[in-house]
């Protein structure tokens, strides 16, 4: 059973790492943007800053 939850732990911490992108010039924009893989999903645009992005809400500074 502890096995489990780490296995979901570690599965959920991957999922929103940007450091682990398909390729560098993604992970790049991954990292400029504020984007995660997930996000992007959501609607998170990966051609944008992490200013523009925080202002639609992605990202930890969207609060701000």
């Amino acid at each position: 059973m502890k096995s489990h939850w780490i296995l979901v732990v570690s599965v959920g911490l991957f999922a929103q790492s940007p450091a682990f992108a398909i390729d560098a010039k993604y992970a790049a924009k991954l990292e400029r943007s504020g984007c995660t893989q997930v996000s992007e999903l959501q609607g998170c645009d990966v051609n944008k800053t992490r200013e523009e992005n925080a202002q639609a809400g992605f990202g930890p500074d969207a609060a701000a």
